[in-house]
């Protein structure tokens, strides 16, 4: 819960020191945008979307990178905005990797390449999974998406009506939902393996 607790202070830089309750009011604030990013989301052909989601079970289905359905519910999933260019690259598939091993198919491990950081996802949609089976095969893969703003991918719309805050780089949103599809926790890049396993573990 320590590992948990601190990935989510993490998320609220701006919000300091300040005392909890103006942090709650904060948090609360900074969750309407993400919120209607949802709804936003929700309205977007492709997937078939429910509107005001707060949790992934009120997504419907939500597409792989083919078209298909993402295979996420009755279990936990992990998800990563990812990019194949990064500093970031290795560390961050390797954990994903790691995540598989421990696990397999008890949790959904999912990539969602973003080129909005630095240009380094260019790869077409075949390019991107041969490089995600190359560093971690197994991992299901989204499209291309956004992470932020009113065109973010489902799968982070929702986290961030829990944990609040603009994915600032690739690899720096990992969110966590458990079997429900409820969000239960928020990593960036500098967060370990053993600060996500130590987040799943009572999940299963």
């Amino acid at each position: 819960m320590a590992s948990v607790r601190a990935a989510f202070t993490a998320t609220l830089p701006a919000l300091g020191r300040a005392a909890p309750a103006r942090r709650l009011a904060a948090a609360a604030a900074a969750a309407r945008p993400a919120r209607a990013a949802v709804a936003a989301a929700s309205r977007r052909g492709g997937a078939t979307m429910a509107a005001a989601a707060g949790s992934l079970a009120d997504l419907g289905t939500v597409p792989d990178i083919d078209g298909g359905p993402l295979p996420l519910a009755g279990r936990p999933t992990f998800v990563v905005n990812v990019a194949s260019e990064c500093g970031y690259t290795a560390s961050g598939y390797q954990q994903m990797k790691d995540v598989l091993a421990k696990y397999g198919d008890r949790v959904a491990v999912v990539a969602v390449p973003c080129n909005a950081f630095g240009m380094q996802e260019p790869g077409s949609a075949d390019q991107i999974k041969s490089f995600v089976a190359s560093r971690a095969p197994g991992v299901l893969i989204a499209p291309k998406s956004a992470v932020n703003g009113a065109e973010a991918h489902p799968l982070f719309a929702v986290g961030k009506t829990a944990f609040p805050g603009d994915c600032g780089w690739n690899f720096a949103c990992r969110f966590l939902y458990d079997k429900d599809g409820k969000p239960v926790a928020r990593f960036d890049n500098a967060s370990s393996l053993t600060d996500v396993t130590a987040a799943i573990d009572p999940l299963l």
